[in-house]
């Protein structure tokens, strides 16, 4: 019987570990995108280490790259991205140095470099009063509306445009610990997750499946 039941975790294991490895290829989330003729290279995705992104004479990209905590903009050129850095060739290029983005994934996911995970926990993530949140992933396009209802039992809604959270100045109040709920236009919830209010937290990238 041990046989088995070691043979069965092996088994296991090896099924989880290319799922990993795949999660742990995301190098950046593109930002805008424009004159590139490869649709996968679009706004708001991300791309795994080792994309080679062609932007011909007038292409350009904004990036954010995760590891090094570098907003990037390439104009024209080709730019390769990896897990630790990125490199341009024949383009122009410019950089911001800025807090690191923090990658909040959700279910299945797996945590990455840069990023940390939600597996259906109770842990809150942090983010600022006043909040810098990106939605991203394969059912972000739908989302429209965020409801944070705190556990003071205040209720707070936001929306979402161009994948940015919008809400009103002040509407969040620090040390508050909200459920934040992501809704699409029939309101139908695609992530609910607890997020506790600080003064200062860097980007957040959420990602909806």
């Amino acid at each position: 019987m041990k046989k088995h039941v070691v043979a069965l975790a092996s088994l296991v294991a090896l099924s989880i570990a290319p799922a990993i490895a795949h999660a742990e290829q995301k190098a950046a989330m593109l930002e805008d995108v424009s004159g590139v003729s490869d649709a996968s290279i679009s706004p708001y995705s991300e791309v795994n280490a080792g994309t080679t992104i062609a932007l011909g004479t007038a292409g350009k990209v904004t990036f954010v790259h995760y590891a090094t905590c570098r907003e990037v903009t390439v104009t024209g050129g080709t730019a390769v991205i990896s897990q630790t850095d990125y490199k341009v060739t024949g383009g122009t290029v410019s950089e911001t140095k800025q807090a690191c983005p923090e990658r909040v994934q959700t279910a299945s996911t797996t945590s990455v470099a840069g990023g940390l995970v939600l597996r259906g926990t109770v842990k809150a993530t942090k983010i600022a009063v006043a909040p810098k949140i990106v939605f991203n992933g394969a059912g972000a396009g739908s989302v429209t509306k965020v409801v944070f209802t705190g556990d003071d039992n205040s209720v707070v809604e936001g929306k979402v445009s161009d994948h940015h959270l919008i809400l009103a100045p002040g509407a969040l109040k620090t040390g508050t610990v909200y459920e934040m709920r992501v809704t699409d236009a029939s309101d139908s919830t695609k992530l609910s997750v607890p997020v506790e209010v600080v003064d200062r937290a860097p980007l957040k990238v959420f990602g909806i499946n």
